[in-house]
């Protein structure tokens, strides 16, 4: 989020002049730009964040759609584990169990 510098001179005349500081910051944050279209004056802002971390997570995860999919990916997380957990430890069971019968030989 930007931030622009309470004690900028704005030089634009007309209905142009009359714009609020509110407006412009958003206009700055949505557009993505530091300079006026119509004069190519170039803005003084300061990009500072909104939210913390996890402030940002929490309200990510307040949204039903995000939260239906993180529960979704972590059953998905949760089955796969246990497939892996299994298959390594067949696969661990086997290696023990060829090794024996090949001594055994």
């Amino acid at each position: 989020m930007h931030s622009i510098s309470k004690n900028i001179l704005f030089v634009w005349i007309g209905s142009v002049g009359n714009v609020h500081l509110s407006c412009l910051e958003r206009w700055i944050n949505e557009c993505g730009v530091d300079r006026c279209e119509l004069c190519l004056f170039q803005f003084t802002s300061d990009q500072t964040r909104r939210y913390t971390v996890w402030q940002s997570l929490m309200i990510w995860t307040r949204n039903p759609v995000h939260r239906s999919l993180l529960i979704s990916d972590s059953i998905v997380m949760i089955v796969l584990t246990v497939v892996m957990a299994c298959l390594i430890t067949s696969v661990v069971m086997g290696m023990t169990v060829f090794s024996t019968s090949k001594t055994d030989r």
